[in-house]
């Protein structure tokens, strides 16, 4: 099948997109002191604090702790832990829009906990469960007796904090009401294993309270998604998750009195391929967060980079985006050599966020243009900020001379356009002649069941008889 060329085209030096060492020597460990030089283990979540320090927060998964990157009373990066650490697992990170409260998905004991952020260099913090019991499943209401599955990501808006319940396949909201928070479940796992969604195959043996994975665009008690693990707020409100194992990016808007999900970029297939929204493809996108210029940047985990969306087209509710472009930093990224040998420029990237401009500590030698993007590169045990030297703006003029956008698709585009809707046209072929064979199964059940009722009858009137006869005589 063709290919699509890479975008965009190679440019100079000058304005190509660089990538700077945060933290983390490349080892894994779980060492503090010196930036370059600490250790990290399985950094998955990351998220800017928005204090004075320009205080960065990492989860490190399998160091079940949170570190913490900002320069110390000396203008020295350094890297801090907590002194006490009551998590399992700790992924997705999220603050308040004040800065005073640092929200994390305790994912290990399935729970969202909270903690009140210091004013100096973060040594330790106390945290509280704001949801959550602790206990595996999935329950709505009050937040302290609801139940998560492998919540991994998170994001603060004015109106409450939403989930990706991976485990559960489905969206989250945690607010208020009446004075005392609320869990209510926005989009995403069905509990009921009727019909048949259009990618895949619900299993008939699924209890009533199972959430099921699959792929429907649609309200969102119908909606499905599968693995959801990141979440960010784009252009006009709407709710933006990496849907990781159907390998898009969906969009969740209200609408008509109620949610609604639709695709935003990305099939449920894994690929690597650029351009156009609609046909591009994506390898298990994790992380997810969006640019002061409504760009959309993606770790995109399996293809080992980061993925930007551009050309936003917002419309009242709605928000759509015209291409996706792979962010080339080959030629601004330093050559590390690891233990193991040369490594890619990213390895199982996940966790992203937008940093502050203003902080000179981000990026030392260099002071970018553009945009701050902190990169929690997980398998590579570091944190990383890629510099976007250009904007969105600057960037859809190369990608139509390039024959990337909406109204310029190549050859590949059509060919995978086609090869998509004949899969669809399939599936849905399956799908009907699935629903034929399970009425057909749930007909012929009836009968049988109706006949064993009928010969249970017949059989305790014989005995009943014969019963009577001895009696009689």
């Amino acid at each position: 099948m063709p290919r699509r060329p890479r975008l965009p085209a190679r440019r100079s030096s000058q304005d190509a997109d660089t990538v700077y060492l945060l933290s983390g020597s490349g080892h894994r460990g779980c060492g503090d002191g010196k930036a370059s030089s600490a250790t990290f283990n399985t950094p998955m979540g990351i998220c800017a604090l928005g204090d004075a320090l320009g205080t960065v927060a990492i989860s490190d998964v399998q160091n079940n702790t949170l570190r913490f990157v900002a320069p110390d009373k000396h203008r020295d990066v350094r890297v801090t832990s907590l002194r006490s650490s009551p998590f399992l697992g700790p992924r997705g990170l999220g603050c308040s829009a004040d800065g005073n409260l640092l929200y994390v998905c305790d994912t290990g004991h399935n729970t969202i906990k909270f903690g009140v952020v210091p004013d100096q260099f973060v040594e330790d913090m106390d945290f509280g469960v704001l949801a959550g019991t602790g206990r595996r499943g999935h329950g709505d209401g009050p937040a302290l007796t609801s139940s998560f599955h492998h919540p991994s990501s998170l994001c603060v808006t004015p109106d409450g904090i939403f989930v990706t319940d991976t485990g559960n396949h489905c969206i989250r909201f945690i607010y208020q009401a009446h004075g005392k928070w609320r869990v209510d479940t926005v989009a995403g796992g069905p509990t009921t294993p009727v019909g048949t969604g259009s990618i895949g195959r619900r299993s008939l043996g699924a209890t009533p309270l199972t959430p099921l994975p699959g792929y429907v665009d649609g309200p969102g008690d119908v909606a499905m998604f599968r693995g959801p693990s990141g979440i960010t707020v784009g252009p006009t409100g709407v709710l933006l998750v990496a849907d990781t194992f159907n390998h898009c990016i969906r969009g969740i808007v209200w609408a008509d009195s109620g949610w609604h999900v639709y695709t935003v970029a990305g099939a449920p297939k894994s690929g690597h391929v650029d351009g156009c929204c609609s046909t591009a493809l994506f390898n298990q996108p994790v992380g997810i967060c969006i640019g002061e210029d409504e760009t959309v940047f993606v770790a995109d985990k399996g293809n080992n980079c980061v993925r930007q969306l551009g050309g936003v087209v917002a419309a009242v509710g709605l928000c759509r985006y015209s291409w996706v472009r792979t962010i080339s930093i080959d030629e601004g990224a330093p050559n590390w050599t690891f233990p193991k040998g040369r490594e890619p420029p990213f390895l199982l990237p996940k966790g992203l966020c937008v940093l502050a401009p203003q902080h000179s500590w981000y990026h030392c030698r260099q002071r970018p243009r553009r945009l701050l993007v902190g990169v929690c590169d997980t398998g590579n045990h570091l944190v990383r900020v890629l510099s976007i030297e250009s904007s969105a703006e600057e960037l859809a003029p190369e990608l139509k001379r390039n024959g990337s956008t909406p109204a310029e698709e190549n050859q590949a585009d059509v060919t995978e356009k086609e090869e998509h809707v004949s899969e669809i046209r399939d599936l849905r072929e399956e799908n009907a002649r699935l629903k034929s064979e399970n009425e057909t199964y749930r007909h012929l059940l009836e009968l049988a069941v109706a006949k064993m009722n009928t010969l249970s009858i017949q059989l305790e009137a014989k005995h009943q008889v014969s019963d009577q006869g001895g009696t009689n005589k």
